[in-house]
């Protein structure tokens, strides 16, 4: 079966040293085709796995940065708020001043009210300077009153950004609901002034009217003074008890909340952005390694091809 070069015929020993040869040569051949295929197979999974990772990076980059965008507007939005706050308690201090000086002179209607006939153009002087100064508050009232709305829209916005946010936005949404009952307590406060304010307006006309009349009417328009009077001690102590400074507080607590949560996502950018270059990196290294192994098996494959083709030469 197996021959020499010079066509002798071999030995069966030499027969069987031949065959085994050759059988171990193609099972060597094989196995080794075999292994660097499955290892170029494996090296093409990492390259699809990498750059699944890389487009995860990519997509958890731009949601950061969209969150970060989002909780800068909403930092400036709490800055306005605050500023608003501020400005709205400095107004909420100079009209409770105003209507305690109006509670004094009501005060004193009720007082001269014995002496109408001397007091009474006194009385009138001082009902259309109430009347005028209730005007201005009912106008203040009203911007106070337009801000609690706008305030209860805002945080209700804040609120929605920060489940969109999922647990980043957890630890924001207590504040931002304390935010939204105070800031509902604050319109409900100015509205209940304001309209014991119209009122207080409507009973100075009556007053006015009242002093007009005959002295047996003063008596009249002296117990209107007085519950004036009352309404004003209750309105000023109804603003007095607006809790700015807990609004403030708890709008600065929302404000470190939401500016944890930005510095949180500004981290997650850097540490993606080092993960997509280190990706790169290796995605590198594995497409070289793989030119490398095709290299090598375009190097190989003819070895074993000529070390096969010897020994058919030496059969025939």
């Amino acid at each position: 079966m197996f021959g020499g070069k010079e066509g002798k015929k071999l030995s069966q020993e030499e027969a069987s040293k031949y065959y085994n040869a050759i059988t171990n040569l193609v099972e060597a051949r094989d196995t080794w085709g075999a292994n660097m295929e499955e290892m170029q197979l494996s090296r093409e999974q990492m390259s699809a796995d990498i750059l699944q990772i890389k487009n995860n990076s990519k997509d958890n980059i731009d949601k950061a940065n969209t969150n970060i965008e989002s909780h800068q507007k909403n930092i400036k939005k709490i800055d306005d708020f605050t500023g608003a706050i501020k400005y709205e308690r400095m107004r909420i201090n100079e009209l409770v001043d105003a209507m305690k000086k109006q509670g004094y002179s009501c005060e004193k209607i009720a007082k001269y009210s014995d002496s109408y006939k001397d007091v009474s153009d006194v009385f009138s002087a001082k009902n259309y300077d109430i009347e005028e100064d209730n005007q201005i508050c009912i106008e203040e009232l009203n911007h106070m009153i337009n801000v609690g709305k706008e305030m209860e829209v805002e945080t209700l916005s804040l609120a929605i950004s920060a489940r969109r946010n999922g647990k980043l936005g957890e630890n924001i949404l207590d504040n931002v609901e304390k935010v939204r009952q105070l800031s509902l307590k604050y319109a409900d406060s100015a509205s209940q002034v304001k309209t014991m304010l119209e009122e207080i307006n409507n009973k100075l006309d009556s007053i006015e009217k009242l002093l007009q009349k005959t002295v047996k009417n003063v008596t009249e328009s002296g117990e209107d003074a007085k519950e004036v009077a009352l309404n004003n001690v209750y309105a000023t102590q109804r603003l007095e008890s607006i809790k700015f400074n807990e609004i403030i507080e708890y709008l600065a607590s929302l404000k470190e909340a939401l500016s944890i949560n930005k510095k949180n996502d500004e981290e997650i950018v850097k540490t993606q952005e080092r993960s997509l270059i280190q990706m790169e990196d290796i995605n590198f290294e594995v497409i070289y390694q793989k030119n490398s192994s095709d290299e090598l098996f375009d190097v190989v494959k003819p070895f074993f091809n000529a070390e096969y083709n010897s020994y058919e030469d030496d059969e025939n």
